[in-house]
């Protein structure tokens, strides 16, 4: 998707030919590993288990394939705490969503469950469907591949709130998908935003493969192992 104006069942959006070497979840490609974190659980004063990234935190950078994301920690629309750290060891997919964008809300109907939103997005195709984004959806319901939604503007185009997220969680609910509110900006600025839904696929060695959906989740169903058995809802 382009814009999000653009009406998925007239999408020009093509299966990716990218045949490159790009390797899904294979953490030893890039990236240092921080000199004292370990990718293991420490606890806090509280007794909380606290995810610890094995990669430095490189901070805010702008967006560009191949860099490794900062640790930012947000609020989720129930006030929890998100620390993307919690997700350093799984394939992520990084939401970046607008609460207007029709083509964003078709994106959480579909992975809700609604095949309809589904087949409006993606075009009709009931071979793309069943080849992709069908199996895409179970991988993230088998939590093979991590899905958060990250909410940079509301209905009126406003920064939002825990509130506003909160609206969007009852309305697309996902058992597995945090969806965090960032009234801040930084995702609409450090991520370069220019269109809506923007999705970014992040290796577990914590760096940027690729802002195409359609490439990203052809990456994903085609490179990643995911034992269906007993996942999913």
């Amino acid at each position: 998707m382009t814009t999000a104006e653009q009406d998925p069942s007239t999408t020009t959006d093509e299966p990716a030919t990218d045949e490159g070497t790009t390797s899904l979840g294979d953490g030893s490609s890039t990236g240092e590993a921080g000199s004292s974190s370990s990718g293991e659980d420490e606890s806090t004063s509280t007794g909380e288990e606290v995810a610890v990234c094995p990669y430095e935190d490189p901070g805010w950078q702008l967006y560009s394939e191949g860099l490794q994301i900062p640790h930012w920690e947000l609020e989720t629309f129930n006030g929890e705490l998100f620390r993307v750290c919690d997700y350093y060891d799984s394939p992520i997919f990084l939401d970046v969503s607008a609460m207007w964008c029709q083509p964003c809300q078709a994106v959480a109907a579909f992975l809700a469950g609604n095949d309809e939103a589904g087949e409006w997005y993606f075009g009709g195709d009931p071979q793309y469907l069943a080849d992709y984004a069908y199996p895409f959806r179970d991988y993230v319901d088998a939590g093979c591949i991590k899905w958060v939604t990250v909410i940079v503007e509301n209905e009126e185009g406003m920064p939002p709130s825990n509130f506003d997220a909160s609206v969007w969680e009852t309305q697309y609910h996902h058992p597995d998908i945090p969806v965090i509110a960032d009234p801040t900006g930084d995702f609409l600025y450090w991520m370069d935003i220019s269109f809506f839904p923007s999705t970014f696929l992040i290796n577990n060695d914590f760096t940027y493969l690729t802002d195409d959906f359609i490439y990203g989740m052809e990456l994903v169903v085609d490179n990643l192992e995911c034992d269906l058995s007993g996942g999913g809802r």
